[in-house]
């Protein structure tokens, strides 16, 4: 009598009170318990996590479950000092045996520990944790963080949910037609000094730089030279105006058309193959595809030249006619935005934390998937100019599209997840891992598609 007598994989009553554990540092819980009840032998309590809490604030340090099947609504905090043990049957004055106590928790992390000094010990239960349901959400066993002894031992299992899809990627926007370019203004035949204004170019408010050039203004005295059309913003060449000595004045050139069409912006990167632990909270963040780049804008067209006036002994002399502007070049679309990371599905997380795993199982039920890419922008049109009385304007030309993001890298399927501590202690561990998740598609093929996930025991080691 007296003697410690924690539970062991042996069953062996050390202490003589009746039972695997020690009688007088127990709570004790049934899947017919109360939680208002004490958590003697006689009257157990119902839910481990409120177990939890009474052993706290009675000095206890064993939860002791029988067989069941329990179901908890939230993580299940544990505290160092305090062990959880299953294996037990009530019916049975609670001997322990081969029999089944499982948790299943409808939160994504089933078991917490963060900053357990003392040790903590699970053994011969099972805890479940819920899938992920947000996008990019991961699902995890248990995690711990700052905890310098947790045991897993004597057939416990530990099983993580599901980790969540990433979240598709956003579409680009597309982008903004060009506007015409005006209609170059009549002159005057019969009054050399009121020449016809040149057309406005055609303008893109969005990307001022696919803006059509003006149309060059009429011909007047002294010269009669018509005026030249304005270049666009993008460069193109206005057309060019001439003199007569006539009463036919020469029409003007025609504006130059935008040099090009905009290059269609290059697709992003898909996301990694695995993401990042924060070092504090312990939350998984999936790899992110990079954005595509936005699309080119299209060119301008150049200002139409004005006509020339007319000057001769024979006809009176007048002022030209102007030229139509250049229409605007369509905006660039932008890029897709790149798909979120899967959610993980990780069995035990440990940050900073030494761990000893033996004689147990670890599950997970696979990574999320990445999300898929957004599509790139479609260009904007360009609009046709309108024909001048001198010189017709020259066409702006079709804005580039923006490039598809890339898609999301896979969750990753991993056993054990070590960051911040030496390897853990593993002996005659069972893994069993469901499958990662699969890389989010891009419509860009080759390395805008994300990578599959990671899938291993014990990661990064």
């Amino acid at each position: 009598m007296g003697a410690p007598d924690d539970p062991d994989p042996n069953g062996f009553d050390a202490n003589c009170d009746g039972i695997d554990g020690d009688l007088s540092r127990a709570i004790f819980v049934a899947d017919d318990g109360i939680d208002a009840q004490p958590g003697t032998r006689e009257q157990p309590m119902r839910s481990i996590a409120a177990a939890i809490m009474r052993a706290m604030a009675s000095s206890k340090t064993q939860i002791l479950v029988s067989r069941g099947m329990y179901n908890e609504t939230a993580t299940i905090t544990l505290v160092g000092g305090i062990g959880v043990y299953g294996g037990y049957d009530r019916r049975a004055m609670w001997s322990r045996g081969a029999f089944q106590s499982i948790v299943a928790v409808g939160a994504p992390v089933a078991l917490e520990a963060r900053g357990a000094r003392n040790p903590l010990r699970i053994g011969r239960i099972e805890f479940r944790a819920a899938d992920a349901t947000m996008p990019g959400q991961t699902s995890i066993g248990l995690r711990a963080i700052d905890s310098p002894a947790i045991e897993v031992f004597d057939g416990a299992i530990i099983s993580a949910g599901r980790g969540a899809p990433g979240a598709l990627g956003m579409a680009g926007t597309a982008g903004t037609d060009g506007a015409p370019g005006g209609t170059g203004g009549m002159g005057n035949n019969d009054n050399e000094t009121l020449p016809g204004n040149g057309g406005s170019g055609g303008m893109n408010t969005t990307c001022p730089m696919a803006s059509g050039g003006e149309g060059g203004r009429g011909g007047r005295a002294p010269s009669f030279t018509g005026n030249p059309g304005v270049a666009s913003a993008s460069g193109s060449m206005g057309g060019a105006g001439y003199a007569t000595t006539s009463c036919s004045p020469r029409g003007g050139d025609m504006g130059g058309s935008g040099a090009a069409d905009g290059t269609p912006g290059a697709p992003g990167m898909g996301g990694a193959a695995s993401g990042m632990v924060a070092s504090d909270t312990g939350e998984y963040t999936g790899a992110v595809g990079t954005a595509g780049r936005d699309g080119a804008h299209g060119a301008g067209g150049g200002g139409g030249g004005g006509s020339s006036g007319q000057t001769s002994l024979a006809c009176i002399d007048g002022a030209g006619n102007g030229g139509g502007g250049g229409g605007a070049g369509g905006c660039g679309g932008t890029g897709g935005r790149g798909g979120t990371g899967g959610g993980a599905s990780i069995g035990v997380l440990a940050l900073r934390s030494a761990l000893t795993l033996r004689d147990c199982t670890v599950s997970t039920g696979g990574g999320g998937n990445g999300g898929a890419a957004g599509m790139g922008g479609t260009g904007g049109n360009a609009s046709p100019v309108e024909i001048g009385t001198g010189g017709r304007g020259g066409d702006g030309r079709r804005g580039g599209a923006g490039g598809p993001g890339g898609g999301g890298g896979g969750g990753p399927s991993v056993g054990v997840w070590v960051e911040g501590a030496g390897r853990p202690t593993i002996d005659t561990v069972n893994f069993r891992l469901g499958p990662p998740g699969v890389g989010g598609s891009s419509s860009a093929a080759g390395m805008a598609e994300g990578r599959r996930g990671e899938s291993r025991d014990v990661f990064p080691m």
